[in-house]
């Protein structure tokens, strides 16, 4: 009879055996077969019926079950294979044999007592009683010793905090438990995502008996394996041994113990030998998962699956996979608020419906690196704890907006910045980098833009590229925008990218090494300073010399706001503002006068993006920069400028001790910058020359002169050397007695 079905059509066949299965039925029934073919929503919909909303993980343990033989096809199934191979021909497609399942009025009203179940929960299933019920009572005898030094029970607490949602898991991990050819179960999900959570409802629901617990399982308990205790004082050779072996012995004498081993890649290689010799814990339980004598819960994260477990074949066999999502922004919503009521009820606090959607917001655009639901409602929970520890009577406290702010920054170590940035002292910093008026003015529009409610929702809050000659205030400008936008200028994060210039170690030096790699456990310099500091200022100093293999790194960072070190976590741009530099294209084109004109701006900048793409930069990761900012070389009044304020800062220095800085001629500056400027290194050649030519030799003084540096009270520049010379120090008293170093 097979051998008149399409491969498709035998597939579904074989797979609605597992359902039939899966609810105690031994035969194959048309109404179960009719029920899993619409699990297809092609299928479904070809019909015009609602598709059924079968999880696909729910059913694989049936699916691979030495059971399924067992369950054998009724005749009535081969009596519509029949009509419709007569009807349609052969091989039977499945919408052919679906349409003819479908033509019985007797399928289709057995069909309504298996609606789809809401939320995918085995309990609104309509399962038949089974011939031979299985009936467990409650296991009410204590650990055994041997396993009361190594963990605890689950679900033992009166907390009153219940698991909101994930049903659908729960049904999984209890089908997994209930396979008989291989009951242990692997939760597989990113860290925050409810996999511990899942287990904890579990126990409560085992511990409590309820009717949507499985009869097989009412009674059990879930005992929670501490791999730290297990491995703790085991120098020794073989205690390491004969404590898993008491372990195994007391959790098979007990089948109503179920073992839970969160982080469950701790226990891979653990009592093996450095150089990989002897057996691990691992090899001890082996045995007993693929006997069935022994029910595990394992729980760890996609990486250290990949990492530590997949490569061990025998051990994946072993488990039933659950992967756990985070929940969906419905889902997620949903629980959130049973958990703010929950919370409420618990700590007296009152907490507006408003508010934790603000909680979620919040969580997402600070806290990237923690998946849902576990980073909205650790910012909930640490948010209630700030809004109790205020004082007073807890009763009478509401929750506001500032104790949510407060646990966000609070967790992060930052402040929350956005449209409270102060653009006024913003602007004022910006103005301090000299000749640079209308660079800084495009700089500040980009800041109003980032911080308005237009700003795009991913990536960077922006993006420039400083194109221009050296020292005409391109570094000056990250450092000022960092203390205009944070107050601060150490919020500025500074790579020199010639640094990342190797093939090898560019990206492994930002990101961290790959597994296996020396340093692979350390993280990358980019990703660990981005992860501590997610508000700053990112420069990236000679963006042009970088490696490609890091401009092609940039571009997921520009693209989506994140970067993902060699280790899994996750860093945020989207709370950074991204700088990077360069002088690409500028040496051809030197001049000693800036371009005034916008033309000459404009040629400016196509011959500083011409020359990156000529050297290979990627012209998909110039069409992500936000803008393109040329900056014009300097004139000699600005070098004055230049001159005349390091002075001044000199003279401040020299305040502080009791001292004053004189310039027999004021002129003298303004003589001197354009001359040394024109070397080619721009404003630092100016300022380098002022610490050479006042600072170097007054500090020496100070070093070897402390009695005569004593009694100065002057320090007097009667000139500044227009050449590369060693400069001259005389100690003059002048007439009113005052003792003068005269440089």
């Amino acid at each position: 009879m097979m051998s008149k079905l399409a491969e498709r059509t035998k597939q579904l066949v074989h797979e609605s055996r597992a359902l039939s299965l899966f609810l105690g039925d031994p035969e194959l029934s048309p109404r179960y077969l009719a029920y899993w073919m619409l699990h297809d929503g092609s299928l479904a919909s070809e019909l015009g019926l609602p598709a059924t909303h079968i999880h696909s993980e729910l059913l694989r343990a049936a699916c691979e079950s030495a059971l399924l033989a067992k369950v054998t096809i009724g005749p009535k199934v081969w009596e519509f294979v029949d009509a419709a191979a007569e009807r349609h021909g052969v091989p039977v497609e499945p919408a052919e044999l679906l349409h003819t399942l479908f033509e019985s009025s007797e399928v289709r009203e057995s069909l309504r007592g298996m609606a789809a179940p809401k939320g995918r929960r085995a309990s609104d299933w309509e399962r038949p009683e089974r011939t031979v019920p299985v009936s467990r009572e409650a296991s009410p005898q204590p650990l055994p010793s041997a396993l009361s030094a190594l963990g605890y029970l689950l679900g033992e607490d009166d907390s009153g905090r219940q698991l909101v949602g994930r049903d659908d898991l729960l049904v999984d991990v209890m089908a997994g438990l209930l396979t008989e050819s291989c009951s242990n179960v692997m939760l597989i999900g990113e860290a925050g995502s409810g996999k511990t959570a899942v287990v904890e409802e579990l126990a409560r629901r085992l511990r409590s008996q309820g009717q949507s617990t499985p009869e097989e399982l009412r009674g059990c308990r879930i005992f929670a394996l501490n791999p730290n205790a297990l491995n703790a004082g085991t120098k020794y050779a073989g205690t390491l041994e004969g404590r898993v072996q008491q372990l195994i012995e007391a959790l098979c004498a007990d089948r109503c113990l179920i073992l839970f081993v969160d982080e469950f890649h701790s226990l891979v290689g653990m009592g093996r030998l450095s150089d990989q010799r002897g057996h691990s814990v691992l090899d001890a339980l082996k045995p007993h998962l693929a006997s069935g004598r022994l029910r595990v819960i394992g729980a760890t994260t996609e990486i250290e699956w990949a990492k530590h477990v997949e490569p061990d074949q025998a051990l994946v066999r072993r488990f039933r996979l659950v992967r756990v999502p985070s929940p969906s922004p419905e889902e997620l919503n949903e629980i959130l608020r049973q958990s703010a009521e929950q919370m409420q009820a618990r700590t007296g606090v009152q907490i507006a419906p408003a508010l934790v959607a603000r909680v979620r917001s919040l969580a997402d655009d600070h806290i990237p690196g923690l998946s849902e639901p576990a980073r909205s409602l650790a910012v909930l929970d640490q948010a209630v704890a700030l809004c109790r520890a205020v004082g007073g009577d807890s009763h009478e406290r509401t929750l506001t907006l500032s104790d949510v702010e407060r646990a966000v920054e609070t967790r992060i170590n930052a402040p929350i910045h956005g449209g409270s940035i102060d653009m006024a002292r913003l602007k004022s910093c910006l103005a301090t980098v000299v000749g640079q008026g209308e660079a800084t003015g495009l700089i500040y529009q980009e800041v109003a833009k980032a911080l308005g409610p237009l700003a795009p929702e991913q990536g960077p809050r922006f993006s420039v590229l400083l194109c221009g000659p050296t020292g005409v205030g391109k570094t000056m400008t990250a450092k000022a925008l960092a203390k205009g936008l944070f107050g601060d200028s150490s919020r500025l994060l500074r790579f020199d990218m010639s640094e990342f210039s190797g093939e090898y170690m560019s990206v492994s030096s930002l990101i961290g090494a790959a597994p296996g790699y020396r340093g692979c456990d350390e993280g990358g310099r980019l990703t660990n300073a981005l992860i501590a500091n997610p508000h700053c200022v990112l420069l990236l100093d000679e963006i042009e010399k970088a490696h490609p293999l890091v401009w092609n790194l940039l571009l997921q960072a520009l693209d989506e706001g994140v970067l993902t070190d060699a280790r899994g976590h996750v860093a945020s741009l989207r709370h950074c503002y991204v700088v990077m530099t360069t002088n690409a294209g500028v040496m051809e084109r030197r001049r000693s006068v800036g371009f005034v004109e916008d033309a000459a701006r404009g040629a400016e900048t196509r011959v500083a993006v011409e020359a990156l793409k000529q050297g290979g930069f990627p012209p998909e990761l110039l069409g992500r920069i936000s803008a393109i900012i040329p900056y014009r070389s300097l004139e000699a009044e600005d070098y004055s400028v230049i001159a005349n304020r390091e002075l001044g800062r000199i003279g401040a220095k020299l305040s502080e001790e009791g001292r004053t800085l004189k310039l027999n001629d004021p002129s003298l500056p303004a003589k001197r910058a354009v001359e040394w400027a024109n070397s080619g290194l721009g404003a630092r050649e100016v300022i380098r020359r002022l610490q050479r030519l006042i600072v170097d030799p007054v500090s020496k003084v100070m070093a070897e002169n402390p009695d005569l540096w004593g009694d100065c009270k002057e320090v007097r520049v009667e000139r500044l050397p227009s050449r590369e010379e060693a400069p001259s120090l005389d100690w003059v008293t002048d007439p009113d007695g005052t003792l003068a170093l005269v440089v």
